[in-house]
């Protein structure tokens, strides 16, 4: 097993990690932001359209609603959102950890990632919790498509 850095439980204490860490975080951050964009740039053509033509609102904005929600639940700014990965370490924010939380000599500690990237984690932890609860029209559209095709 590696040696652990002191000031974080979490990190090996391997010399090129400290430069890797940024690169790590870019690897795991473009992916999401990239799946975040995707969605809204599609979400005009996915709205549910009433038989004149026009938009219905209700359900965009009950879904509005229900993202922005769940966009300040996975940044952790209104409602902790705190995961359990062993038994000494818990992480708040998804998909992207914001915090960890380790026990040391039997306290919990908290310590935010030595990231050059907060804003970043949270606007895309944010973005991801709006773009989830569009996801479903997305869905719709899938299962849509596939039944045209198959008949």
């Amino acid at each position: 097993m590696a040696r652990i850095r002191g000031d974080n439980p979490c990190l090996p204490c391997n010399p090129w990690s400290k430069n890797l860490l940024p690169v790590g975080r870019l690897v795991l951050i473009l992916p999401i932001l990239g799946f975040d964009i995707w969605l809204f740039a599609n979400l005009g053509q996915l709205l549910p359209r009433r038989a004149d033509g026009g938009t219905k609102w209700r359900p965009v904005v009950v879904m509005l609603v229900a993202g922005v929600g769940l966009g300040f639940w996975f940044t952790n700014w209104v409602l902790p959102f705190e995961y359990k990965i062993q038994a000494t370490l818990r992480l708040t924010g998804f998909p992207i950890p914001i915090h960890f939380i380790y026990q040391q000599d039997g306290k919990w500690v908290d310590s935010a990632p030595g990231t050059p990237f907060p804003q970043l984690i949270a606007l895309v932890n944010f973005l991801t919790g709006l773009a989830l609860a569009f996801f479903p029209l997305k869905i719709a559209e899938f299962l849509r498509t596939v039944k045209k095709e198959v008949n």
